[in-house]
């Protein structure tokens, strides 16, 4: 006698296939969430620096900093960048380059923002942020990375 239908083992085996390929869904979705969020971190990254060449223009040094500070404070006064340096939200400023800085897509209590450093007398800066995926073709690593004036190197700033 012949039966119709599937067996418990087919029927086992469609399920598994199912699920496994709902998982690699899942994991694939993550990994491009990641990707963009550090697609982001970049294209902020270039926006300050393109923001401080500006800066530089109107004056003869980049802003200065007493060490290491986080972009987007507003205890510090780092939220936005004027012709005459940071300043806090609420300040007065002649020229304005950015009204609000560009803050760390990872903002929360395990993520570090953006950090910023004048150094050379105001001839340069450290720029500090991290991503959560590798660039090969850029060259960056997932992880801490530094940008400068003249460059986006895959290693921690060398803050003094």
């Amino acid at each position: 006698m012949k039966q119709n239908g599937f067996t418990k083992i087919e029927l086992l085996v469609v399920i598994i296939l199912i699920l496994f390929m709902i998982v690699l869904d899942i994991v694939f979705v993550l990994y491009l969430n990641q990707k963009s969020r550090d697609i982001q971190v970049l294209s902020d990254i270039k926006q300050i620096q393109n923001g401080l060449d500006l800066y530089l223009a109107n004056n003869t040094t980049y802003p200065e900093t007493n060490g290491k500070v986080p972009l987007n404070d507003n205890y510090l006064g780092t939220e936005k960048l004027c012709t005459d340096g940071f300043k806090r939200y609420d300040d007065k400023c002649s020229k304005i380059i950015f009204n609000y800085m560009p803050f760390s897509q990872y903002q929360n209590a395990n993520e570090k923002p953006y950090y910023f450093q004048t150094i050379s007398i105001g001839l340069d800066y450290q720029l500090e942020f991290e991503l959560k995926t590798n660039f090969k073709d850029l060259g960056l690593k997932k992880g801490i990375n530094c940008a400068s004036s003249i460059q986006i190197l895959s290693q921690p700033c060398a803050f003094q």
